[in-house]
């Protein structure tokens, strides 16, 4: 039996492919969250400037429609600003688990009454370093349980059984 289409078969990964390397697979979100941290700004950015807007409950509520549901701070570049409300060029909301999802820089108005703060977002040195030593543990780990495990089941790279 032939494959449907032209060229050679795709081939099909495992599931156990995907459970094994599934801290791999997670790794950019990690390291994406644990470098940054925010710190409160006395007053709002200016023009051009990135922060994070913190919302009130209200106005969560009032834009879930516009920026999704138990969102409670949205995080981009002001665009323009003036006495009534704010423009940003969204990269990211942030829900109430403190879950961040990414936006590509839609441009959302937020009333100046549904802001309870603003924030900073500073790179983390301390998490950092942290977790590049915990990647590096981590990867590490990883290839010699690959290599172990290889070794316990006899496989040890495909070398071994009667015949080579």
């Amino acid at each position: 039996m032939g494959h449907p289409g032209p060229g050679p078969p795709c081939p099909v990964l495992p599931v156990k492919f995907f459970r094994r390397f599934r801290a791999v697979i997670a790794m950019p979100a990690l390291l994406s969250a644990g470098c940054y941290s925010y710190t409160p700004l006395r007053t709002a950015p200016g023009t051009g400037e990135e922060a994070r807007v913190r919302l009130t409950e209200l106005g969560s509520a009032t834009l879930a429609p516009r920026i999704g549901t138990g969102v409670i701070a949205i995080r981009g570049r002001l665009v323009a600003a003036d006495s009534a409300s704010l423009t940003l060029s969204v990269v990211g909301v942030t829900n109430r688990q403190e879950l961040e999802d990414p936006w590509i820089g839609e441009k959302v108005v937020v009333p100046r009454q549904f802001v309870s703060g603003y924030d900073r977002r500073n790179l983390n040195l301390a998490r950092s370093a942290l977790l590049a030593g915990g990647v590096v543990f981590g990867g590490a780990a990883i290839i010699a349980g690959i290599k172990l495990g290889g070794d316990l089941l006899g496989r040890n790279g495909g070398n071994s059984g009667p015949g080579r």
